[in-house]
């Protein structure tokens, strides 16, 4: 009895050490962050002149973007397609254009509010056009004489790098959509492509989404500011399909990876915040990019009339995504045995989820206060939450009327990631628009 009662006193000691340990950690850990970030603030404020137009705009800033700038390559192409990719220097915007310049008799052009440099351009572009879609007049200069539009521009608040307050993320995803719907009617576009998100149909309590459909009503409280932004711009695309000539379709990509990514792939590749948080095991939908623009690519094609029947994607919204899901902690490499996992560093360790927000929520304060990252970018209290939450979505719909499929399985989708990064960490490699920096 005495033993027994002297191991239950060890352990209410060491559970009160425990307490205290915690505590000291949760008082004292935002109190150096908060002094880290004051350095870090100080000697960006010493070395300013680094950021870009783009990084402002996505940090809140309201200016408006003074230039509009355009780069022409080469002239148009008598008879060939007018293509127009919103967002085109950005990650999914880019191998699209990738894609497209690859296709005869179409003329590319490229339309974003920051622009890759002379030497990382691609020359077969007929244009690069720096403008604003929040700037009515912009959109619609750059869209005169247009084909077909594939708005990609937006923003998520999903990543702190490029955290935006409420109101900047409504205005670039729904104002900036309203204003190309107005400026493809004026100019008379016959085709708009519209990327949103899979997350659009999922509420703020759904801890589980197993193979939605489309036919999935909207939640009535998004899980997101993103997911509702991007709620409003589905229904003003959809409402302007068959008005002034225009066809209109939505894409909901599944969360992409690829180089150049900046969260998935990159942190993987380079053994960067090697974790995941909580046991792992719920599932995602997750579709490399080159999948992604595939989905594109075929919502674009089936934009066009068939012979005497109307095209048949005009008006709907299609799930791109990978086919099945996949474990968080396998994707990441948590099941692999050995000292290296499939990405080519060791295996990632687990966090507990109350350690992971803890760190999440400093990670927003410190951000909100001094506009740097202490800890990882990606880190935020709604991505903790996500990696907690199963959702996949079908992609049935898209197979049976637009001909989508994925290109490969995401694990050999990994497989060729892993393989050209390897190749482009080789001395001879050249540059490439997708490289990580």
């Amino acid at each position: 009895m005495e033993s027994s009662s002297a191991l239950g006193n060890i352990s209410i000691v060491a559970t009160a050490a425990v307490y205290v340990v915690v505590g000291c950690l949760v008082v004292l850990l935002p109190a150096l962050v908060v002094a880290f970030a004051y350095t870090t603030r100080r000697s960006k404020t010493d070395n300013a002149g680094d950021s870009d137009d783009a990084t402002a705009a996505a940090s809140g800033t309201t200016q408006k973007l003074s230039q509009y700038e355009v780069h022409k390559q080469h002239e148009r192409t008598e008879g060939a397609e007018q293509v127009l990719i919103t967002g085109g220097a950005g990650f999914l915007g880019s191998y699209l254009v990738d894609e497209l310049v690859r296709r005869p008799a179409t003329d590319v052009h490229v339309f974003d509010l920051r622009l890759p440099d002379s030497k990382r351009r691609c020359p077969r572009v007929a244009s690069y056009t720096r403008g604003d879609v929040t700037d009515l007049e912009h959109v619609t200069k750059a869209l005169a004489g247009i084909h077909t539009v594939f708005h990609v521009a937006g923003v998520s608040s999903h990543d702190l790098d490029v955290a935006v307050t409420k109101k900047m993320t409504y205005k670039i995803n729904v104002t900036g959509t309203e204003n190309i719907v107005r400026a493809c009617k004026e100019n008379g576009v016959k085709k708009l492509i519209f990327t949103s998100t899979c997350i659009a149909t999922l509420g703020k309590n759904d801890r589980e989404a197993k193979g939605w459909t489309e036919a999935q009503p909207y939640p009535e409280e998004p899980v997101n500011e993103y997911a509702s932004s991007k709620i409003a711009a589905e229904k003003i695309v959809r409402k302007a399909n068959g008005r002034a000539g225009l066809a209109t379709c939505v894409v909901r990509p599944a969360g992409m990876f690829g180089i150049g990514d900046n969260i998935m792939a990159d942190m993987a590749l380079r053994g960067k915040d090697n974790y995941y948080i909580g046991d792992g095991t719920a599932h995602l939908d997750v579709i490399d990019v080159y999948s992604a623009v595939h989905g594109h690519l075929c919502a674009a094609k089936h934009l066009s009339p068939a012979g005497n029947k109307p095209p048949i994607a005009a008006g709907k919204t299609y799930n791109i995504t990978g086919g099945r899901p996949v474990m968080y902690k396998e994707f990441f490499g948590g099941l692999c045995k050995g000292r290296e996992s499939f990405w080519g560093h060791r295996p990632p360790k687990k966090i507990p989820v109350q350690i992971a927000s803890l760190f999440a929520s400093v990670n927003e304060i410190v951000y909100n206060a001094f506009g740097v990252v202490p800890f990882a970018r990606s880190l935020t209290k709604l991505s903790v939450d996500l990696t907690q939450r199963t959702y996949w979505f079908d992609n049935s719909l898209a197979a049976k009327e637009i001909g989508y499929s994925p290109l490969k399985s995401w694990r050999n989708a990994v497989d060729d990631v892993v393989k050209d990064y390897r190749h482009r960490l080789r001395p001879q490699s050249q540059p490439n628009p997708h490289s990580i920096p």
